[in-house]
């Protein structure tokens, strides 16, 4: 018979079962590295939870979902040291998990037993209880698993983090309507004199999470925008540095390289002081505060901070290195993510190649064309000797096979709306971005 099973002995066990795979589950969601320190709190802290889930409070308890939370809640911050926001954030998805197990595994049940066997399951009359608590963890579990999948393919595409900002409001919004229609299904079953009486906690937990949800959405908006603010300082600042470096830089050249001037001039070697001049022009050349303007007109940061490095770069090697951007701007055609890997390999091989010239000269120039964007990277080449690679091939360089022109046009390839050249004009080479 099932009632000669002890009553508290399934509750003990129940609370067990529903603690391991609790656990379990909060590893997955947490991407925490396993220890069995934190296994084995995060067991007690989960098993006081289902104690008190199974055990103290009765299945229809108004605040039966308040408990858990609070208790999940405070095991991770307690095991995991979670703060704020992240905190919140993997209680939420660790709830949404056990839901989804109880509304599949529960309607699978409900299907499968009669109404006299889901009760006695309910209230932990009967054995087969366990087997319940078995298929509700198995499913938790299945749960947090496909919620890591999904956010490793998300990962992998690169979506935005803005989308978990819509995301997480909208999962909250479901919980508390899906909370709010059961309620409302619970109180058509009620007599009217109690009815008030036994939903109003459901209504007080509505009305705690439908807050914590505007709140919550408030500070990912100013968090969001902080962080939008920092990134655009940072950038600002690193920008300002670099002036400030190469003007430190040249001052202290050409303090030295004016005291050379005046003993070149002492000499009476015309031809000496007219190439001691070239050079000091050639250094003068290097600081140039055009670019900073330049780069503040950039609206893409990624391919502004790739620009700033390798105008490092160019000027470690003595090379003139100037960027041209048209004020207002319009940037479309390529995701921030192939526009820099296609400017590296333009900008890396202009480098490379004006290095090798009498006159090394590097510029980028980045304009619309009408309705078109317009990126123009040119270089100077060694005399006769332009460094344009045909379609197909690969560069030659030491550490580069595989990789320079030909890996450009791969990425081209399936971008039918952008059009790339790269041709001689006169003692310059010219690589063209035209994207529509």
């Amino acid at each position: 018979m099932a009632m000669s099973y002890p009553t508290h002995l399934l509750s003990w066990l129940t609370a067990m079962i529903l603690s391991f795979f609790l656990t379990l589950s909060c590893y997955i969601v947490s991407e925490e590295r396993f220890s069995l320190r934190k296994a084995v709190l995060s067991e007690l802290g989960f098993a006081l939870v289902a104690v008190l889930d199974v055990m103290i409070l009765s299945p229809d308890s108004p605040i039966k979902l308040l408990v858990i939370t609070a208790g999940i809640v405070c095991t991770y911050r307690l095991v995991y040291g979670f703060r704020a926001r992240r905190l919140l954030l993997k209680s939420l998805i660790l709830l949404l998990t056990s839901f989804a197990s109880d509304v599949v595994v529960g309607s699978w049940f409900i299907y499968s037993f009669d109404s006299a066997t889901v009760t006695a399951m309910r209230y932990m009359t009967d054995p087969i209880t366990l087997v319940m608590q078995f298929a509700v963890g198995a499913g938790m579990m299945l749960m947090a698993l496909l919620y890591r999948v999904g956010a490793s393919v998300l990962k992998r595409f690169h979506f935005s983090a803005s989308i978990g900002y819509l995301l997480r409001p909208l999962c909250l919004m479901g919980i508390v309507c899906f909370i709010f229609a059961q309620t409302l299904s619970r109180a058509t079953l009620m007599d009217q004199q109690v009815r008030f009486r036994q939903i109003l906690p459901d209504f007080v937990v509505i009305l705690m999470l439908t807050l914590i949800g505007v709140a919550y959405v408030l500070q990912d908006i100013r968090f969001f925008n902080h962080a939008q603010q920092n990134k655009q300082l940072l950038h600002q600042q690193s920008l300002q540095e670099l002036l400030l470096k190469d003007t430190r830089v040249f001052r202290h050249n050409i303090s030295n390289m004016l005291y050379g001037m005046q003993g070149t001039l002492l000499s009476g070697d015309v031809e000496a002081i007219r190439s001691y001049y070239h050079s000091m022009v050639e250094a003068c050349q290097l600081i140039n505060n055009e670019n900073v303007v330049a780069l503040k007109r950039m609206p893409s940061q990624a391919v502004s901070s790739l620009l700033l490095n390798k105008i490092q770069q160019a000027n470690a090697a003595n090379i003139p290195f100037f960027v041209t951007v048209a004020e207002g701007i319009s940037w479309h055609g390529l995701r921030d993510e192939d526009m820099t890997r296609i400017l590296g390999v333009l900008v890396d091989n202009a480098i490379e190649a004006a290095a090798e010239s009498a006159a090394p000269y590097v510029s980028v120039e980045a304009q619309n064309v009408g309705t078109a964007l317009e990126i123009t990277v040119r270089n100077t080449c060694r005399s006769g000797d332009p460094a344009v690679i045909a379609p197909g091939a690969a560069s030659t360089k030491p550490g580069h096979e595989g990789l320079g022109l030909a890996s450009v046009r791969e990425i081209l390839k399936k971008k039918p709306h952008v059009l790339f050249n790269i041709y001689p004009r006169g003692r310059y080479v010219e690589a063209s971005l035209i994207c529509y």
